[in-house]
């Protein structure tokens, strides 16, 4: 098992009430997944998290791209200037 630092911005961090989280992964984890698995952990935060990017080592993600140890893990809720 592996254990990945999750950075977390703006409203994810306010839900979640911290900005990083650890995830502990025992298979093969994509960013889809860890938005899944972050909103079964925090579920105040699903609604935010299902609209959310995964960014791994500074570049946006796809939903299908698989996250490996020592990546530098970020998840960006969606944000709207004015």
């Amino acid at each position: 098992m592996n254990t990945i630092r999750v950075r977390l911005f703006a409203g994810v961090a306010g839900a979640i009430c911290r900005d990083s989280t650890d995830v502990v992964v025992d298979r093969e984890l994509t960013a889809a997944g860890l938005l899944r698995q972050l909103s079964e952990s925090h579920p105040a935060a699903g609604g935010l998290l299902g609209r959310s990017r995964v960014a791994v080592n500074m570049e946006y993600v796809p939903a299908d791209h698989v996250i490996r140890p020592g990546d530098d893990v970020a998840v960006v809720p969606p944000v709207s200037g004015g």
